[in-house]
């Protein structure tokens, strides 16, 4: 398994991305066609042409931190106030199957990829953890 979610987690045929579950089961997410076009640009824009590495980078094309994550979080419990309500945790949040709810499918998409990611990164024991 790639240490770190990539381009080659990306299923563009199929609109999937493969995500890490606990005890090292990888599944794979339907995504909506608009998301998947976003993550491909992003790739396009950004990325080194690695396949293997970390896809989420920021303009300069250095990689995403923990913190990019931390705060990606903290604006989704502005945006869903029952998240920080209700002390959600990104792993309860990314549990949750919003992704066929009417008003959420869209927009819930991006949410529950970041989640996956940073609950990827923040495993015990995952070396790739940067604070």
């Amino acid at each position: 398994m790639p240490s770190r979610y990539g381009p080659a987690d990306l299923d563009t045929q199929r609109c999937a991305v493969r995500l890490p579950e606990k005890g090292e089961t990888i599944r794979e997410q339907p995504v909506s066609p608009t998301l998947m076009r976003g993550l491909e640009h992003h790739r396009d824009t950004r990325g080194d042409g690695d396949p293997n590495a970390q896809l989420l980078r920021y303009r300069n094309r250095r990689p995403i931190s923990a913190r990019r994550y931390d705060h990606i979080f903290d604006r989704v419990g502005r945006f869903l106030p029952w998240v920080t309500a209700h002390g959600m945790t990104v792993e309860d949040l990314s549990d949750l199957d919003l992704s066929y709810t009417p008003p959420l499918s869209s927009p819930w998409d991006a949410v529950e990829v970041a989640a996956q990611l940073w609950s990827r990164q923040h495993r015990p024991g995952h070396r790739d953890v940067r604070v």
